[in-house]
C-alpha cells in the first residue's frame, strides 16, 4: 500500500531546493567556481531522494509536480517590474554568463548588483543556466511560496485534520500580500517573506519530521535574500531559544549542537558580500548604509 502525501515533509523538500541550490553556488564561490546547471539539479535530486525514501512515492511525485509547475509558470509570464529589470535580471545575468560573485564586478555592473545581497538572485542564474530561458530566474517565488503552504498545511493538519480549516490557515500563511504581488517578478521582498514565514514553521516543527537541514536552508535563505534578512533571522532564532529554554524547559545537548552547526554553516556560507562589504567600506551593508 502506497503512503499518503506527507504534507509536512512535502514542504520542507520544496523549501529545500532553492536553499541548497544557494548552499551548493554559495559554496562555490570558495574555489572560484561560476554558477552552473550542477547546483540546480543537484539540490532538485536530493530533497526528491529524501522524500522518497522517507515519506514515499506519491509525496516525491508531489514534490516533482511542484517543482516543475513552477518553473512552467515562471516561464510563462514576464516580468515588467522597475527594479526586476534595473538590477535584479542584471545581477542573474551576469552570474548566468560566468561571473563569480567574489570578483570584481563586470564592467558596466550597478552598485547593488556589485554590493547587496544576491541570494535570490544567484538561485535564478542556476535555472537560467539549467533551462536556458530567462524568466525561469523566478521560478523560486513559487517553490517558496508552495514549500509554506504545504509546511503550514502539515502542521494545521495534526491539530484541525485535513480540511477546509487547515486549507485557509494554510493559504493565508502563504499568501502574503507581498508575496503574491511579486510572484511574477525577480522582487526579493516575496521571496524573503516566504523564507521568513517557513523558518517560523521549520523551528515550529517536530525535528523527526522536518530536519535541521530545512532550518538552515531557510535562514540561508533569508539572509542572502536582502540585508534585513539577516535582522529577520536573529530575531527569530533568538525567539526560539528563549521558548525553548524559558517556557518550554526542554533545549539539550541536541537542540544546541543542531542550533550552533546550523549557524556557522549558513555564517560561512553567507561571508559575501557582508565580510567584503566590512573590510572595503567598515560596515556589511554598503551601499544601503552609505
Amino acid at each position: 500500500m502506497h503512503k499518503p502525501v506527507s504534507y509536512d515533509q512535502l514542504g520542507a523538500a520544496l523549501i529545500l531546493v532553492p536553499g541548497l541550490t544557494l548552499a551548493l553556488a554559495s559554496a562555490a564561490i570558495w574555489v572560484s567556481m561560476p554558477v552552473g546547471i550542477w547546483a540546480w539539479c543537484g539540490a532538485a535530486t536530493v530533497p526528491c531522494a529524501w522524500l522518497a525514501r522517507r515519506a514515499g512515492r506519491r509525496t516525491c511525485l508531489a514534490a516533482i509536480g511542484v517543482l516543475s509547475g513552477s518553473v512552467f509558470l515562471a516561464w510563462s509570464c514576464y516580468d515588467v517590474s522597475f527594479d526586476g529589470r534595473y538590477y535584479h535580471l542584471e545581477t542573474v545575468l551576469h552570474l548566468a554568463r560566468g561571473w563569480v560573485a567574489s570578483t570584481e564586478p563586470p564592467q558596466g555592473a550597478s552598485a547593488m548588483t556589485a554590493h547587496f545581497a544576491r541570494g535570490m538572485e544567484t538561485i535564478g542564474a542556476s535555472l537560467v543556466v539549467s533551462f536556458q530561458e530567462l524568466e525561469v530566474a523566478k521560478a523560486s517565488n513559487f517553490i517558496l511560496a508552495a514549500g509554506v503552504f504545504f509546511m503550514a498545511f502539515g502542521l494545521a493538519r495534526q491539530r484541525f485534520g485535513c480540511g477546509r480549516r487547515s486549507t485557509v490557515l494554510a493559504f493565508l500563511t502563504a499568501a502574503h500580500p507581498i508575496t503574491l504581488a511579486q510572484l511574477c517578478t525577480t522582487y526579493v521582498d516575496g521571496a524573503l517573506n516566504s523564507a521568513d514565514t517557513a523558518l517560523v514553521l521549520a523551528l515550529a516543527s517536530d525535528p523527526r519530521r522536518v530536519p535541521w537541514l530545512v532550518r538552515g536552508a531557510a535562514t540561508l535563505l533569508l539572509c542572502q535574500a536582502k540585508f534585513t534578512g539577516v535582522v529577520y533571522s536573529a530575531v527569530l532564532w533568538i525567539t526560539w531559544a528563549t521558548i525553548e529554554m524559558v517556557a518550554l524547559k526542554r533545549i539539550g545537548w541536541r537542540e544546541t549542537g543542531g542550533a550552533t552547526l546550523t549557524l556557522c554553516v549558513v555564517a560561512i556560507l553567507s561571508w559575501y558580500p557582508y565580510a567584503t562589504n566590512w573590510c572595503e567600506h567598515g560596515h556589511a551593508f554598503h551601499p544601503a548604509l552609505g
